[in-house]
């Protein structure tokens, strides 16, 4: 009988943990989606989680830049990423959101080539990416 009640003693403990653990676990990623660029309202930004729990990222700018290999992880509530500029050189910047805006700042010296600029906003139009 001890037996049989430890038993379900530790099973009435232990399932709201893991129970827990699965919610948290099915919730949908808050960056992982498609974005439009502010200016010209056409897909810019599609960010997309992997398996591993990195992000993968591409970034559009109009008549700048395309950025299609950036690689992302989450550190102090933002994405911080790097990705190959079309010189050659890695660039590095972060990705914070606020609501449905996603805000990508560069924090690469090398960005100043392309831009003086180096913040641009995307409005979230999916949370699906595209495959």
């Amino acid at each position: 009988m001890r037996i049989l009640y430890s038993i379900l003693l530790c099973i009435t403990l232990a399932l709201p943990v893991f129970v827990c653990a699965q919610v948290n676990n099915s919730m949908p990623d808050m960056y992982t989606g498609i974005y439009n660029d502010f200016d010209m309202n056409e897909t810019s930004l599609e960010i997309q989680k992997r398996q591993d729990g990195l992000y993968k990222i591409q970034i559009g700018i109009f008549r700048l830049v395309f950025l299609d290999d950036g690689i992302g992880k989450l550190k102090n509530g933002r994405l911080v990423f790097s990705t190959t500029a079309p010189n050659g050189k890695k660039l590095n910047g972060t990705i914070t959101l606020d609501k449905d805006t996603a805000m990508v700042t560069f924090t690469s010296p090398g960005w100043r080539e392309y831009s003086s600029i180096n913040e641009y906003k995307y409005r979230k139009t999916s949370a699906v990416p595209k495959n």
